[in-house]
C-alpha cells in the first residue's frame, strides 16, 4: 500500500466513525512515561515492546483514541471536558515531543520534532507531520493552553 492508499484509507475510517478528516488527525506512538523510556543501542527493540502505533483524531469537542492495529476493536472517545493535564513536552536530544495528558489515567505519545534530522530528509509529502502542525497552531482545539517553544 503507497502512502497516498494508506492516507485515503484512514480517511475512510474517520468518515466511518462519523467525523470529518480536516488536518485534525496524525498517527503517532503510544508509549509509558518518558524518563521511563530507554535510550540509546537497542532503542528498536524497546520500541517494539513498548510503543504501539495509535491514530489520534481532535475535534472540537473530542479525541479519539484509535489503535492502529486494530482499528475496528480498540476506539476510545474521550470528551475534552474529561481530559487535565493536555501538555507537549520537547524531548531533547531525542528529537520527539511527548503528547501526554490525563483520562482516567496517564496517557503518552510520541511524534517526531519538526527539526529532527528525520523530518528534515523526507521529501515527501507526510500528512501526519502536517496534521500535527496544523493541530499545533489551533492548540489542538483548545486542549492545550500553553505552547511549548518549539
Amino acid at each position: 500500500m503507497t502512502k497516498e492508499e494508506e492516507h485515503q484509507e484512514i480517511k475512510r475510517f474517520i468518515q466511518s466513525l462519523g467525523y470529518y478528516p480536516n488536518h485534525n488527525y496524525f498517527i503517532t506512538e503510544k508509549s509509558i512515561r518518558p524518563t521511563l523510556q530507554l535510550r540509546g543501542e537497542s532503542t528498536s527493540f524497546w520500541s517494539v515492546l513498548f510503543r504501539k502505533m495509535y491514530l489520534l483524531v481532535f475535534t472540537e469537542t473530542e479525541l479519539i483514541l484509535i489503535n492502529y492495529w486494530h482499528k475496528n476493536k480498540q476506539v476510545t472517545i474521550i470528551p475534552h471536558q474529561k481530559i487535565n493535564n493536555f501538555e507537549l513536552e520537547n524531548l531533547f536530544p531525542f528529537s520527539e515531543i511527548c503528547l501526554s495528558f490525563d483520562y482516567l489515567k496517564p496517557f503518552y505519545f510520541y511524534v517526531e520534532h519538526p527539526d529532527s534530522f528525520y523530518h528534515q530528509l523526507l521529501t515527501d509529502y507526510d500528512f501526519s507531520r502536517d496534521n500535527f502542525q496544523s493541530l499545533y497552531q489551533k492548540k489542538f482545539y483548545g486542549l492545550l493552553t500553553e505552547l511549548p517553544p518549539q
